[in-house]
């Protein structure tokens, strides 16, 4: 399992991450979902990504429509959709591209984001 944990504005990766996930409860820790983006950069929990023709969602990590696992929140409306959508974390068809993370980048993960 790989992990990493944004604690005091700075990513935690490895080793560390996982002596703050054990020594620190107050660390928000992201699970690596074992995926890939479109520039073979891992693909973690709170991710935002773009699945192409602008179209964002977060990498969520938890019980779901499908089950637990990993799966995908939209943060951009799509008209007349019930907003925000959730989706098979798999099924995606094209590779996506990592924008950055809701702690980095709270901006991108759009209004619905409370953390």
């Amino acid at each position: 399992m790989k992990l990493r944990i944004w604690k005091d504005n700075t990513m935690i990766y490895g080793a560390n991450a996982l002596r703050m996930l054990i020594n620190d409860s107050n660390s928000n820790f992201m699970l690596c979902s074992e995926e890939k983006d479109m520039n073979g950069i891992s693909i973690y929990q709170f991710d935002i990504l773009n699945l192409g023709d602008n179209y964002n969602s977060v990498v969520m990590f938890g019980k779901h429509e499908s089950g637990i696992g990993f799966y995908l929140r939209e943060v951009t409306k799509i008209k007349n959709e019930k907003f925000p959508r959730q989706h098979e974390f798999y099924a995606y068809t094209v590779k996506p591209r990592i924008l950055g993370n809701v702690y980095q980048n709270p901006k991108l993960a759009g209004k619905w984001w409370n953390k």
